[in-house]
Formats: C-alpha cells, structure tokens, sequence
C-alpha cells in the first residue's frame, strides 16, 4: 500500500474540501455554490456529538478538545465555539493553513493549529476531549491505533473521547478489484482515474474497516471506562467510540 501521509498532503493542496468531505458538490469547481453547506454540516454533526456526550457523561468541562485530522476546519470551528481551545490536528501542511484561513473568517480565534506524527508528540495532555470523524478510515489499522492510543494518553482524568471509525465495508466484487488495484499496484490509479472519469492525478483515498474488538482493547487498556458505541448508517458500516478516562 502507498504512503497514506503523502496522498493526504496532496488532497490538502489540489482539492482539500473534496477530500475532506467526498462528493461531487465539494470539488474545487463547484465549491463556491456549496460551502456554506459544507460548514453546515460540521455544525450540525457537532452539535449531535455534543448532545451524546452531554447525556453519556454530563457536565464534561470544556475546557480544551482536540479535534484530530481537522482538514480545513470543519468541525474544529464548532468546537471552538463550545470548548475555551481547541487544538487542531493535521498531517497536510495546506489543510492547516486552509484551516486557519476558515477560522479567521469564521472569527474564531481559541484554536491552536499543529503537525500530526505518529506520536501526536505536539498534542498537550490534560485535554477533556479528544474527537474524530472520517478520519482513521484513511489510516492503516496497524498504524492507526497506536495514534489512537496515544491521542488516548493525552486525556485528564474525566476527559471524553469520540473516535470514529469504519467497521467494515461491502462494495461490489468489481469496486474491491479496483480498489486493490490502485492501492496495491503502482501506478495503476492513473489509468483507473481516467476509466473512472477522475482527473489523472487524483490521489488515492485508504478506507480500513478497524476490528471492533482490537479497538474495544484499546480503549480499555488506556483506562478508559463508560465504553458506549454508536452506530452510523452508510456503506462502511460506520460506529463512533465514546469513553471516558478513569
């Protein structure tokens, strides 16, 4: 499999609101039509979060939550407007400048912007929340959850997280031969770009069903208890995990 940083950082400088959200509408050149929808959907898919949180954990001080692979700021705008700071978390270098420019238009000015590793080394423990949507999906499971598990350690005691992540997929016998294809054969995707009607240079995008099991034992083995899991509809059989740090 290629490098799944590199094909992020290249989504973040050709068509960063495409690759954050996947459709049509969001493309570069339809975009200007469509962005205030595009914001309205981060809003509202925080405000839904918030909700679940408030009635699994009431009272969660909002203090400081983390919102990892940010993009261009779609949910970390929300955020900062419930939590005193928010630190958002990228590994593209032009998502987080594309990310900068949203907040200073959206005049939210609490939100600190950092680089992504593996190690989430520039992520401050005692945070009180540390959330992710469409976002490990494109990270491999061997890779992924140990970010996972150290974002975890960045919790204070009583923190709160909600990490979203695929459980498994069910695409066509023709979708998963492509998709092996692209990803496992290089240089194949620049043709299969051009059958598919993509641009040629359209970057690869991973989609990794994580095993619920190996990310239960992840969240309990960062000492985090209240485990709940909450289903989301569509073709990759979404959950979001929600836990709380004992």
């Amino acid at each position: 499999m290629e490098n799944t940083d590199t094909h992020w950082k290249q989504w973040g400088k050709l068509d960063p609101y495409h690759g954050v959200l996947f459709q049509e509408k969001y493309k570069r050149s339809s975009l200007d039509e469509n962005l205030s929808e595009f914001f309205d959907t981060g809003e509202s898919y925080i405000g839904s979060l918030m909700k679940y949180i408030e009635l699994l954990y009431p009272g969660l001080p909002r203090r400081t939550a983390v919102d990892f692979g940010c993009g261009v700021g779609r949910l970390s705008i929300p955020l900062a407007k419930r939590f005193e700071n928010v630190i958002a978390v990228d590994i593209s270098p032009a998502m987080l400048d594309e990310a900068r420019k949203n907040c200073a238009s959206f005049g939210v000015s609490n939100t600190e912007f950092v680089s992504s590793d593996d190690l989430v080394s520039k992520v401050p423990s005692g945070v009180q929340l540390v959330q992710s949507y469409i976002v490990f999906q494109h990270i491999p499971v061997n890779r992924g959850l140990p970010i996972a598990k150290h974002l975890l350690k960045r919790l204070a005691p009583g923190g709160v997280c909600a990490l979203h992540v695929p459980v498994d997929r069910d695409p066509s016998r023709l979708k998963r031969l492509v998709y092996f294809c692209k990803h496992a054969l290089p240089g194949s995707r620049y043709l299969l770009n051009l059958l598919q009607g993509k641009t040629i240079d359209e970057p690869l995008m991973q989609i990794n069903p994580y095993p619920i099991r190996a990310v239960y034992d992840l969240l309990d083995s960062a000492g985090l208890r209240d485990i709940w899991l909450l289903p989301e509809p569509g073709s990759h059989y979404s959950v979001i995990w929600f836990g709380r740090k004992g």
